[in-house]
């Protein structure tokens, strides 16, 4: 969704229709919002934390950036054994 078919709406100030609302930004809810508003529904998507969710933010895309960085530091490291010499 871009900024500009993003829009706040301030509940305080009445009612008003909504088509679907959408709980949960995580993987899903932003498509389905955005599938759903561009088809022309008014689409509210509701986060109670972070955007992006649990996989964005804390589980699967930063223990995979962590383990890479592992890896990578592990293999640095053991570059001396054999099979494999390093210069001093």
């Amino acid at each position: 969704m871009t900024a500009e078919q993003t829009r706040t709406i301030d509940i305080s100030e009445g009612s008003r229709r909504v088509d679907t609302v959408v709980i949960g930004a995580g993987q899903a809810g932003p498509g389905v919002a955005a599938a759903l508003a561009s088809d022309g529904d008014l689409v509210v998507l509701a986060e109670g934390e972070r955007f992006g969710g649990t996989c964005l933010n804390t589980g699967c895309r930063p223990t995979k950036a962590l383990r890479a960085s592992a890896r990578a530091a592990h293999v640095a490291r053991s570059s001396g054994r054999p099979g494999c010499r390093r210069r001093t």
